[in-house]
């Protein structure tokens, strides 16, 4: 036995807790106030409890015994060195540790004893219960649940006994396959079940058996996922309830679907046409296995994309007497087809076409029950159809057709059954309708044929005259029974029938009203119509022949029935005569129509006339006539054509005598007013009854009648009669009278009792003896002069009677009358009109007011036409206040009107032009609406002013088109107002200008932005002319031109500091990075066109033999066009910095093209995009926060560009030698280069790539440039992650976007998405390391 020494050290920075030290070792630790023993192993050793007194020894390789032992520390028991007899152990809040590691602690009790554990029995840690080498044998459990907790998640899992069943009562189920790293069996708390297996090929990952043995009487087939075998004697079956209250919709009720793709699951591809997406298949055992299948199939019948998905349904059967199975049945989106049999090759399609089921391809057939012959065919052949019948009773027939609901056919009639048998529907007609169609046979119509032979069907025999050879007849039902024909339609023979006699006649007959005997009533002959009696009065036999073009009757005469059938409408007698009447004539129709014209339709009496008895139409052209021929050599002075207007009272069987004042007859006219002919319109003359007429009297007159002008009555203008105290014309209108041939109207003839026959001449009155009857009243003697209407005084001038008239003072071209008040309608003053008030006319001037004396005087004044006391007048009358003529409301039109100064306060409308300015010279230029002339050495301007501050204020000129509006088709050149606010949705041009910015834009259609319309050009169309763009710097005046766009391509000049490129310099913040370079510029500018061609041609070679200028060279990036670029593009430390060289060919501007990625960042945005040089501005220029930077970063540089300039400068004519005689080795590498240049240009082209969306999201590409969406609803575009420098403009083109924002998905100055508003809103960005906007 050994004993441990023990002695004491302090050890400092050691943590108890972590401690180990040497087996044995003692050491105490202030913290814990404890001592502890080092077993070698165990970091923090073992705490030991020491206690006073011992009774016993106590170390590790001792035996004590204890009635209680109490640790409230840790208690080892180290099996190997002895044993613990304990007889209660109580352990208070601590653990039972093991002494040694990798040794087991045993609890063994005694016999077939258990150990009981009053408690839970919790393991310190993530221990198992048991292990693979010692597992527990059984393991019981109270009908408590296990609950195992999670390694991952939340959830624990419960298992419990649940009525007999071992239930998880929370958390799912998973077997998992440690070979493939997954789970192969799994039910998730969610009901879902899923079971996983990749050797399906081989064995079904779910097999359900029916039947205690598991071994299948033939393998399932490859890639079989569920096998079943059903009980032995009773059915397999797969049951599936569902409960919807909607189960007719699709997908809601029980549904089994096969999904299908190529591919893989991890890349499917779509379904090609001819694939199988799914099927029911059916196979029987045949002694050896189980054999072929038949099949319900789904296949594809065209290439499967989101818009085109058709399939169709086959059924595949196998038949008899074989082992394969064919395509049977298949049902397509428009129909069935149904595959052939052999022997047979020709399938069948069934289609709803037109919503009828059509056979296509094929024909059809019924069998009768015997399958000796066939009752029903079509063949699809030649498209005939034939049912066909034994033969059967009388009350049966071949085809039955019926239209009516009813499922009873009432039988035919006859001795035979009826070979067709049609009934109609419930209600209406039974019809049979045939249509026809032949566009070049005229004869070719519809035909319903009887063919009739004697003999039978296999011996036929020619028909004999008078045999029947086919009938039309109607039946009908007497309320018992169906009667024999009461009508027809029959054909008969009328020759023995021979290949050269086939005569043959129509007739009908029918049933007379009260009989039942039918009666032949006509026959159709070919010669003509014969009409037999039938109404047992007459017995002559009426035949219609055509003879000459003319229809004749024969033994009789013509007649028409009214509707009533109580008199003949029209009748024509055998003796020649001929009736037309018609008793209740109808208002607006004549008895007798005659007609003139092509057209079908007649223009109807008016509706309130009656007695129509012969109503004409007229051509369409020319005069409607009625014409009257007479031939008489008897009495030619008395017998002619005549027109006779007879007048009855009473009726026409009862006439009685026309009264005094009756109207015996009339000719009228009429006239259409474009609406109508009113009867009460008529002009005419007419004759009417001046006394009742006897026998001895019949008095009477003729009377004219017409229609004044703008009235729609007519008037009795004159009257005929030879009767009265005065016969003769009588005018019957006040104020009539007659007209005569020199023009003169006379309403009275000379009157001798009461004219004026003599005309004494007085004092005053003499006869100037120059005409006979001429009288001039001369002088004042005579005072008054008397006519019959106080207030007028008329003289006509009678032509070669003139009558004179002189009053009371002279009236001639030098006589001065005096009047008190003058009334005139015209007034012609040749000379001066004066008054001798306040108005007078010298010469050519009118004075009124000319003797006021104040101002006052005149306020007011002017010119009064119209009557002012009527209220209607209009003036022009001077305003003092305003000084200016009022002239009442009323415009002025005139040709030319001057003014100094005009105010115009409502609309002005010029018809022609406005000339404005003092320098008018008479030239007006076309279609010149305003015309501003001046001539001043300064600016002549028209100026429009618009004084609102308003946020959406400005002033503009705008030119419309003739389609234009104020929204759409017009150019806008303004300027905004001091206050204006670039996001106000109202402002077109938005944020691109700010307050008291100018602009110049062009607005095409704003609702449909793909219309045409709206670019904008600014061009000069002088040959070899230039557009200059100029801007004022900081501190000038004068404007400096800073681009100039010329035919050959754009020049950049005297742009200041922040510019890229300017005069051959380079320019970061002000500072030249180039500027010896100028001088290169200037030296080699000369030989430019050359050299452009030169080094456009040769490019490739260049590189080659300049690599002795600079070995710091290390890249050619061509800009074609440009010597500059190509001095440049061989600076290999500039070339670091530049991510991207576009090479715009044939230009020199190009040169401001290179891609400067890290350059500034200053320039905020640079508005004018010129050619490709401002892209690559708005694309690279954003970057660097001080220029100054690069500038230091290249100084390594500047020692080679400025050697290289002096070279270059001193050797170009020796360098251009060089050039020449390399020219030769150059000409080889043309081809590649120009491979280079083509695909450069390629990459120039596609940088500007345009894109529509117009569809709800889009991810763009690095090669998009301008993306436009135009869509009905928010859109997403999702951002690439591209190279450096490349550039997106997405714009809103629906206008839409306020409502319906356009979200674009990146990262963009540093933040996570940006959004478009605005309706037409714009955002142009460009990548460096993430988007930026600029």
């Amino acid at each position: 036995m050994s004993i441990q020494k023990l002695f004491s050290s302090n050890q400092n920075n050691t943590i108890s807790s972590n401690y180990v030290g040497e087996r044995g070792r003692l050491w105490y630790d202030p913290v814990t106030n404890n001592i502890y023993v080092s077993d070698g192993v165990t970091p923090g050793g073992h705490p030991i409890a020491i206690g006073n007194p011992f009774n016993q020894t106590l170390n590790t390789y001792d035996s004590p015994t204890f009635a209680n032992l109490t640790v409230t520390g840790t208690l080892f028991a180290n099996t190997a060195g002895g044993t613990v007899d304990l007889g209660n152990l109580y352990i208070t809040d601590e653990t039972i540790y093991g002494r040694n590691s990798g040794e087991d602690i045993t609890i063994t009790p005694a016999g077939s004893a258990n150990v009981r554990i009053s408690g839970n029995l919790v393991p310190n840690n993530d221990y198992s219960l048991g292990t693979i080498d010692n597992p527990w044998n059984n393991a019981y459990f109270s009908s408590h649940s296990i609950t195992v907790l999670p390694d991952i998640g939340l959830t624990n899992i419960v298992l419990e006994n649940l009525d007999g069943v071992l239930t998880l009562v929370s958390g799912g189920l998973a077997v998992n396959d440690l070979t493939q790293g997954f789970e192969t069996f799994q039910v998730d708390t969610g009901g879902f079940t899923t079971i996983r297996s990749v050797n399906s090929t081989s064995k079904p990952p779910l097999n359900i058996y029916g039947y205690a043995t598991t071994t299948p009487i033939s393998p399932p087939d490859t890639g079989t996922l569920i096998y079943g075998v059903g009980q032995d004697g009773n059915p397999a079956q797969i049951l599936v309830d569902t409960f919807n209250n909607n189960p007719v919709s699709p997908g809601s009720a029980i549904n089994f679907q096969g999904r299908a793709s190529r591919g893989t699951h991890a890349s499917p591809i779509a379904i090609q046409a001819g694939d199988n997406l799914a099927a029911i298949s059916a196979r029987g055992y045949n002694g050896a296995n189980y054999g072929v299948a038949s099949s319900l199939q789904f296949i594809a019948v065209e290439n499967f994309s989101q818009t085109a998905q058709g399939t169709a349904l086959s059924v595949n059967l196998t038949p008899p007497g074989t082992a394969s199975p064919a395509r049977t049945l298949q049902f397509n989106y428009n129909g069935v087809t149904i595959y052939p049999v052999a022997p047979e090759t020709l399938g069948a399609n069934l289609e709803l076409v037109a919503n009828i089921l059509t056979i296509s391809s094929a024909g059809l057939s019924v069998n009768d029950p015997t399958n000796t012959y066939e009752l029903f065919i079509v063949d699809a052949g030649i498209g005939q159809t034939t049912v066909r019948s034994k033969g059967g009773a009388s009350t049966t027939s071949v085809l039955n057709v019926s239209n009516n609901p009813s499922q009873t056919i009432v039988p035919p009639g006859g001795s035979t059954s009826a070979t067709l048998h049609l009934t109609g529907p419930a209600i209406g007609p039974n019809s049979f309708d045939m249509d026809a169609f032949d566009p070049t046979t005229a004869n070719n119509g519809n035909r319903i044929t009887f063919r009739r032979t004697r003999g039978n069907i296999d011996v036929p025999l020619s028909i004999q005259a008078n045999d029947v050879m086919g009938q039309i007849a109607s039946v009908g039902y007497t309320g018992s029974a169906y009667s024999s024909p009461s009508a027809r339609i029959q054909f008969t023979a009328t020759d023995n029938f021979t290949a050269n006699t086939t005569g043959s006649k129509l007739s009908i007959g029918l049933t007379p009203p009260g009989t039942t005997s039918i009666q032949n009533l006509l026959d159709l002959n070919y010669d003509g119509l014969t009409v037999y009696p039938f109404d047992g009065q007459s017995n002559t036999t009426i035949k219609l022949t055509n003879i000459n073009d003319l229809l004749q009757v024969s033994s009789g005469g013509f007649a028409v029935y009214d509707p009533t059938g109580t008199y003949y409408s029209f009748q024509i007698e055998a003796d020649g005569h001929g009736i037309h009447r018609w008793i209740n004539i109808q208002q607006g129709h004549a008895v007798l129509r005659v007609t003139a014209n092509p057209s079908a339709n007649v223009y109807p009496l008016a509706s309130t006339s009656y007695g129509g008895l012969i109503h004409g139409t007229g051509p369409t052209a020319g005069a409607a006539n009625f014409t009257i021929d007479s031939f008489d050599n008897s009495n030619p002075s008395q017998l002619g054509s005549a027109v006779s207007l007879r007048r009855f009272r009473g009726t026409v069987d009862s006439p009685t005598a026309i009264q005094s004042g009756d109207l015996i007859g009339s000719v009228e006219g009429y006239g259409f007013d474009g609406n109508s002919i009113n009867v009460y319109s008529a002009s005419g003359m007419g004759i009417r009854a001046t006394q009742t007429h006897t026998t001895t009297a019949h008095g009477a007159q003729i009377e004219f009648g017409a229609v004044p002008n703008n009235t729609i009555y007519p008037v009795l203008v004159a009257t005929i009669t030879p009767s009265g105290s005065q016969p003769g014309l009588v005018l019957n209108q006040t104020g009539s009278g007659i007209t005569f041939t020199d023009g003169s109207f006379q309403t009275t003839a000379f009157n001798s009792s009461t004219g004026v026959t003599s005309i004494s001449l007085g004092s005053g009155m003499v006869n100037p003896g120059t005409y006979t009857g001429a009288v001039s009243v001369q002088t004042n003697d005579v005072q008054t002069v008397a006519t019959a209407n106080p207030t007028t005084l008329s003289i006509t001038d009678a032509g070669s009677k003139n009558l004179t008239l002189h009053l009371a003072q002279e009236l001639a071209p030098n006589s001065s009358p005096v009047f008190a008040n003058l009334t005139v309608s015209n007034l012609t003053v040749n000379g001066t009109f004066t008054t001798a008030i306040n108005n007078s006319i010298n010469g050519k001037i009118l004075y009124l007011a000319n003797n006021s004396t104040s101002s006052s005087q005149i306020d007011g004044g002017g010119i009064i036409l119209g009557n002012v006391q009527q209220s209607y007048y209009k003036s022009i009358l001077y305003s003092l206040a305003n000084n200016w003529w009022d002239t009442d409301g009323a415009g002025l039109n005139t040709q030319v009107l001057n003014a100094l100064n005009t105010n115009i306060t409502g609309s002005a409308n010029i018809s022609q032009s406005l000339n404005v300015g003092t320098a008018y010279s008479g030239i007006d230029y076309n279609n010149a609406g305003i015309q501003n002339t001046y001539n001043v050495n300064s600016y002549s301007q028209i100026l429009n002013q618009n004084l609102s501050p308003g946020t959406a204020a400005s002033t503009d000129f705008v030119a419309t088109a003739d389609n234009g509006d104020d929204s759409d088709y017009y150019i806008d050149l303004g300027i905004n107002s001091s206050g204006y606010n670039g996001f106000d949705p109202n402002n077109a041009v938005g944020t691109s200008s700010l307050g008291n910015d100018g602009y110049l834009y062009v607005q095409g259609n704003s609702t449909v932005p793909t219309a045409a319309g709206g670019n904008l050009t600014i061009a000069t169309t002088t040959p070899n002319r230039t557009i200059n763009f100029a801007v004022t710097s900081t501190g000038n005046t004068v404007a400096t031109t800073v681009g100039t766009v010329r035919t050959t391509g754009w020049t950049l000049s005297n742009i200041g500091t922040g510019s890229i490129y300017t005069n051959g310099y380079f320019y970061a913040n002000g500072v030249s990075i180039f500027a010896g370079l100028n001088s290169s510029v200037a030296t080699v500018q000369t030989n430019l066109n050359n050299y452009e061609s030169w080094a456009n041609a040769n490019i490739g070679g260049l590189y080659n033999s300049i690599i002795g200028a600079n070995t710091t060279i290390q890249n050619l990036s061509a800009n074609i066009g440009s010597y500059y670029t190509w001095a440049n593009a061989n600076v290999s430390g500039l070339y670091n910095s530049i991510q991207t060289l576009s090479a715009n060919v044939g230009a020199y501007e190009n040169f401001a093209n290179i891609w400067l990625s890290n350059l500034q960042a200053n320039v905020g945005s640079i508005n004018a995009n010129i050619g490709s040089y401002y892209t690559y501005a708005n694309a690279t220029y954003s970057t660097q926060a001080n220029a100054g930077g690069l500038y230091n970063s290249i100084q390594t540089l500047s020692a080679n560009v400025g050697a290289y300039e002096i070279w270059a400068n001193a050797n170009i004519g020796g360098l251009q030698n060089q050039i020449t005689g390399a020219n030769v080795a150059w000409q080889a590498n043309a081809a590649s280069q120009q491979t280079q240049i083509n695909s450069l240009l390629a990459n120039v082209n596609s940088y500007y790539a345009t894109t529509l969306v117009s569809t709800s999201s889009y991810t763009a590409s690095a090669a998009d440039y301008y993306i436009g969406v135009n869509y009905a609803g928010p859109v997403t575009i999702t951002l690439p992650t591209p190279a450096a420098g490349n550039m997106k403009v997405i714009k809103d083109e629906s206008g839409q976007a306020a409502a319906n924002p356009i979200t674009i998905v990146g990262t963009i100055d540093n933040q996570t998405n940006a959004t478009i508003a605005l309706n037409n809103g714009s955002v142009t960005l460009i990548y460096r390391s993430g988007w930026r906007i600029i």
